[in-house]
């Protein structure tokens, strides 16, 4: 599961955005937000090991959670 870290003014740019895919907010969007401003975002890749899960739904949760077993 990935890990966040924001200053407060993520929540500036979470008040701008607009619904996205699924009528929801997307985080992604508020980020996007940031480095249009001008704010320095960070990332540290996944290494080629590391899988993406999607956990945004029980089902997917669950799933991911089954799997993550299998690189333990």
């Amino acid at each position: 599961m990935p890990i966040y870290y924001f200053k407060p003014t993520i929540f500036e740019k979470l008040k701008k955005i607009k619904l996205g895919k699924g009528n929801e907010f997307q985080l992604t969007d508020a980020i996007q937000e940031l480095i249009s401003s001008g704010e320095k975002v960070l990332a540290i890749p996944l290494l080629d090991k590391e899988k993406v899960l999607d956990v945004g739904t029980v089902e997917s949760y669950m799933a991911s959670q089954i799997t993550s077993f299998r690189y333990v």
